[in-house]
Parts: C-alpha cells; sequence; structure tokens
C-alpha cells in the first residue's frame, strides 16, 4: 500500500515587507496543526 505523502507549500513575499506572512504566525500554536498535515518547504520570513 502506498504512503500517503503530506501536502508541501511554500509562503514568498508578494510584497516588499513581508507583513502577510508575519500575520499567519498569529495563529499562533494552530501552525502545528498545519504542519501536522502538511509540509512547509520554503518560507523566507520564518
Amino acid at each position: 500500500m502506498a504512503k500517503t505523502q503530506k501536502l508541501k507549500f511554500a509562503f514568498y513575499w508578494a510584497a516588499s515587507c513581508g507583513g502577510c506572512e508575519i500575520a499567519v504566525l498569529d495563529i499562533n500554536e494552530k501552525i502545528l496543526d498545519v504542519v501536522a498535515k502538511a509540509d512547509i518547504v520554503f518560507w523566507p520570513v520564518a
């Protein structure tokens, strides 16, 4: 049986400040629920 792979996603600056990416961190410990189901493969701000 094939192992199910986790989703993969990346964040990238769409503007010069990166404020939108920092706002994602405002979900606090809920980010741990996200990484349980998906791998963050690129995030320059984090």
